[in-house]
C-alpha cells in the first residue's frame, strides 16, 4: 500500500470512479507532490462535506488523475457514490479496509510489550508503526479486523444503582454507591431529587461515589430516598466509555444518623471465643452499647481469615502450629469504640476429636471426664478415651469425620479398605475385613450423626475411623488406651 501525509486536493467530478484532481487544498500537498504517478493501492477518500463519501483504493494515472481500482465504503452503502455538483475535497486517508493490504504476518507487529492484564476496548486508539511508512492511529476494533480477527466489543453497560446512605458524620450529604467508577461528569443539580423536602446544593464524583449534598441535615429516625433523571445531553452520570446511567427513582438511603445526644459506650462481640477448624466459618454477631440508641451499624476486620461486611468470618486453612485471630468490630458511630472476639484455629497436629457412647439418641450417655488420658496418633491427630465405650451401640463422634473410611471389624492391623458414605448405610457384609457400620440417620456426614456398630459383646472389635485431617486409625473400645496405627 501506498500513503502519505497531509494530501489532499480538491475536485468536481461527480463520479469517484475516475477523479480529476484540481489542486492542493491550502497547507496540504497534491498527490503527484507526494507521490509518485504509477503508484497503486492508495487509500483515498472523497468527501463533499454534506454527507457524501467513498472510500476506496486507486492508482495515480496521471498527475491530475486518480482511478479507482476498488470500493471499501460509501455513503451509498458500500456501492458507488454519485456525488452533486460542486467542490469536493480528496485526500489520502488510512481506513481499516486498507490495512488489510498493508499489515501481513511479515509486517512485524506485536504486542508483545503489553502487560498481561491489559484490556484494551474496541475504541481504545492503538498506535501502529511500519518501517519506512511511519507511524499512524487506529482503533483496536479497526486493527483486529484488518487483522482478520473478530473485534473485542467495547464497554456498552452504563454504570448503575447500587446503594446509597446518610453517614453520621456527614448527615447533609448521601453517597451513592454505583456499579463502576464514573468519569468526572458532574450533572446539573437539577437531576437528583431527594426526600423531606430538601434541595440538592453540589454534587461531587469520587471513583464509583456520587456524593449528594442537601441544604440541610438528616436526623435520626428520617425516611430518606434519592432519585435521578438523566440528562438529554452532557455532563451526565456515565463511566469512561460514555455509557451513561439510566433514570432511577424513590431509592432507599440508609440512615445512620443517630439521635442528638446519643453516646456509645462499648461493643460486645459474640461469640467471644470460639475454636474453629482450618477452612470453616464463623458467624460474628455485635452489640453497640451506649445512650439515647446508639447506631448498631459496625465496621468487621480481622487479623488473619477473612471477614464479610456482615460478620461472617472465613478461617485461614490448619498449619503446623495453633493459630489465633482476632476478630474485631469497630463502631461506625464512634471509631474510638470497638469490641473483640478470640477465635482459634487447631493445628493438624492438635485438631481434637471425642467419640462417645449414646443410647440410641443424639443425646451422650456420658461425657468425656478430665482425668482420662488424651493420646497423639502420630503428629496427625488426638483422640480423648473414653472408657465406658462399649464394644457394640450407638457411638458418636465429634467433629464429624470424612466419610471416605468408616467400618469395624476383628483386626486392628488390616489396613482399611474405602467404604463410601452410602456403604455405610447400607453396604456389603464385609470389605477387607470391615463391616459397613449402619447410621440411623443416613450416611454419616452430617453433624452429630450416630455410628451403630458390633454383633455382640464378643470380640475385640475394631472401629476404623478416617477423619478430615489426618490418617485412617483404628480404635479398640474395650482398651484403655484405644489408638492403633492405620
Amino acid at each position: 500500500m501506498n500513503f502519505a501525509d497531509r494530501v489532499k486536493e480538491t475536485t468536481t467530478s461527480t463520479s469517484a470512479a475516475v477523479i480529476t484532481l484540481d489542486g492542493a487544498v491550502a497547507t496540504f500537498r497534491a498527490f503527484a507532490a507526494a507521490l509518485a504517478v504509477g503508484d497503486t493501492k492508495i487509500p483515498v477518500s472523497m468527501d463533499d462535506g454534506a454527507g457524501n463519501w467513498e472510500n476506496g483504493e486507486y492508482t495515480l494515472t496521471n498527475a491530475t488523475t486518480l482511478t479507482r481500482t476498488a470500493i471499501y465504503a460509501s455513503s451509498n452503502g458500500g456501492a458507488p457514490t454519485v456525488f452533486p455538483e460542486g467542490l469536493k475535497e480528496v485526500f489520502c486517508t488510512i481506513t481499516s479496509e486498507s490495512l488489510a493490504s498493508f499489515l501481513t504476518a511479515t509486517d512485524g507487529l506485536s504486542v508483545d510489550q503489553l502487560p498481561a492484564t491489559t484490556t484494551i476496548g474496541a475504541n481504545d486508539l492503538i498506535a501502529v508503526s511500519k518501517p519506512g511508512n511511519g507511524d499512524f492511529k487506529m482503533t483496536f476494533a479497526a486493527l483486529q479486523t484488518a487483522l482478520g480477527g473478530t473485534p473485542q466489543p467495547g464497554d456498552t453497560t452504563p454504570p448503575t444503582f447500587v446503594s446509597a446512605q446518610v453517614a453520621n458524620a456527614t448527615p447533609s450529604r448521601i453517597d451513592i454507591t454505583m456499579s463502576e467508577s464514573l468519569a468526572n461528569s458532574v450533572p446539573v443539580l437539577a437531576a437528583f431529587t431527594v426526600s423531606g423536602g430538601k434541595t440538592v446544593s453540589s454534587v461531587t464524583i469520587s471513583g464509583a461515589v456520587v456524593s449528594v449534598t442537601v441544604n440541610s441535615p438528616y436526623a435520626s429516625g428520617d425516611t430518606i430516598t434519592v432519585g435521578y433523571t438523566k440528562p438529554n445531553t452532557d455532563p451526565r452520570l456515565q463511566d469512561a466509555a460514555g455509557n451513561a446511567t439510566e433514570t432511577f427513582s424513590g431509592r432507599s438511603v440508609t440512615n445512620n444518623v443517630v439521635p442528638v445526644g446519643s453516646t456509645v459506650t462499648s461493643v460486645n462481640v459474640s461469640p467471644s471465643a470460639p475454636t474453629i477448624a482450618g477452612g470453616g466459618t464463623q458467624q460474628f454477631l455485635s452489640t453497640v452499647n451506649g445512650t439515647s440508641s446508639p447506631s448498631q451499624g459496625v465496621t468487621w476486620s480481622a487479623s488473619i481469615g477473612t471477614i464479610t461486611a456482615g460478620g461472617l468470618w472465613t478461617a485461614p486453612a490448619a498449619t503446623s502450629s495453633t493459630q489465633t485471630a482476632t476478630i474485631t468490630a469497630t463502631s461506625q458511630q464512634d471509631g474510638t469504640k470497638s469490641g473483640t472476639a478470640t477465635a482459634t484455629i487447631p493445628s493438624a497436629a492438635q485438631q481434637s476429636y471425642t467419640i462417645t457412647p449414646n443410647s440410641s439418641s443424639s443425646v451422650p450417655k456420658t461425657s468425656v471426664a478430665a482425668s482420662e488420658r488424651t493420646t497423639d496418633y502420630g503428629t496427625a491427630l488426638r483422640f480423648v478415651h473414653v472408657p465406658a465405650l462399649a464394644a457394640s451401640g450407638a457411638w458418636k463422634i465429634a467433629p464429624t469425620p470424612a466419610s471416605a473410611v468408616a467400618g469395624w471389624g476383628t483386626s486392628g492391623t488390616v489396613p482399611p479398605a474405602t467404604i463410601t458414605s452410602s456403604q455405610n448405610k447400607s453396604g456389603p457384609s464385609s470389605i477387607n475385613g470391615m463391616v459397613p457400620m449402619g447410621n440411623p440417620s443416613g450416611n454419616w456426614t452430617v453433624a452429630a450423626d450416630l455410628m451403630t456398630t458390633g454383633p455382640g459383646a464378643s470380640g475385640p472389635y475394631y472401629l476404623w475411623i478416617k477423619p478430615v485431617d489426618g490418617a485412617a486409625f483404628c480404635v479398640n473400645p474395650s482398651a484403655p488406651l484405644y489408638i492403633t496405627a492405620a
